[in-house]
């Protein structure tokens, strides 16, 4: 597969290019600056050993004490 055609990057290469440029628009505009690209939803959240991080969740739940149990 020739990378030019006539002048012009191949297509496979110029579509990974511009989803690589996406990615990084996105990640400039996020407000962490980075983004998971397996799960939209994850976080980088930090660990105890200095510059190291897991992708993962921050889970909260709350219990309405009101409502009568059955």
């Amino acid at each position: 597969m020739e990378v030019f055609q006539h002048g012009r990057l191949d297509s496979p290469l110029r579509q990974e290019i511009e989803r690589l440029n996406a990615l990084n628009a996105q990640m400039t505009a996020s407000e962490d600056k980075r983004i998971s690209l397996t799960d939209p939803d994850a976080r980088s959240m930090a660990t105890s050993g200095e510059g190291s991080g897991i992708v993962g969740y921050n889970v909260q739940s709350a219990v309405d004490t009101t409502l009568p149990t059955r």
